[in-house]
């Protein structure tokens, strides 16, 4: 198998066989695309008829200070968790000491380590996880291999994790995701779903059914926001972390495969 190099400035994700998408930017084309501009003028219509004066400027700016903020609080805690878990000297999961791995760097340039070779009793930080069929690839922030299963888990600090896509009184049903997963709501509790259980998948199929599933667990850390959901830092420029609970999604193995079939291998 060969090797993919990682380059973090322009995300891209490369190998002497060409370039592969992101397993992030291939789950874009399962949701609608939204005109940001257009919304936020709608809403801003609708707040200032309501008699709070707004305007599409100030919308657009708060959600992109959200989405930058939020983006960097979501990195620096990602970070601080890999470092917790390759820091440790015996990290302990489901009742049990595992050894650790993680990917190789040359520079700010990360490599990854052939993910057909995993080992049991192991966890392996901000692993890359790649498909060179579909030239897919992505990274699991851990992977937990015990008891001769692979697991799945994602640290997440969206405000809230859902299962019910968008809805309001001008647009009453919920929103969907795309075929063919358009049984599913567009709602980031689905999305999370299918992009882990798509890294369950490619880490089974390089390992040859070595291992069975396991689980894929969300790690939910809620952090603490201003008034319009911005996150607050600490002195340290660090989220400050309110508290953690474990979510447990469905192994969506179905809806993977028809995924995948949209791309030619």
């Amino acid at each position: 198998m060969g090797k993919v190099k990682f380059i973090e400035k322009t995300h891209q994700y490369l190998s002497d066989k060409g370039e592969l998408i992101s397993v992030s930017a291939f789950m874009e084309q399962f949701k609608e695309k939204v005109d940001w501009k257009q919304k936020a003028k709608d809403k801003a219509a609708r707040m200032t008829k309501e008699g709070i004066p707004t305007t599409q400027r100030q919308l657009l700016a708060l959600w992109e200070s959200k989405r930058v903020k939020g983006s960097g609080a979501g990195t620096t805690l990602h970070t601080i968790k890999e470092n917790e878990v390759l820091n440790h000297h015996a990290p302990s999961f489901y009742g049990k000491t595992h050894a650790k791995k993680s990917c190789t760097y040359e520079g700010l340039d990360k490599f990854s380590i052939p993910i057909h070779d995993i080992q049991n009793d192991t966890v392996y930080a901000e692993l890359i996880i790649y498909d060179f069929d579909y030239m897919l690839c992505g990274q699991s922030d851990k992977v937990i291999v015990t008891d001769g299963k692979i697991n799945i888990w994602d640290y997440k600090t969206d405000k809230e994790i859902t299962f019910k896509g968008y809805s309001d009184k001008w647009h009453p049903k919920p929103k969907k995701l795309l075929p063919p997963v358009s049984h599913l709501d567009d709602a980031n509790g689905y999305i999370y779903a299918l992009k882990m259980s798509l890294y369950m998948y490619m880490l089974w199929k390089a390992n040859k059914g070595r291992f069975k599933p396991g689980e894929i667990v969300i790690e939910h850390i809620q952090i603490k926001r201003d008034t319009d959901g911005i996150p607050i830092l600490d002195k340290h420029n660090h989220p400050i972390q309110l508290s953690c609970t474990e979510i447990r999604l469905p192994y969506l193995k179905k809806e993977v495969i028809a995924m995948l079939n949209t791309r030619k291998k």
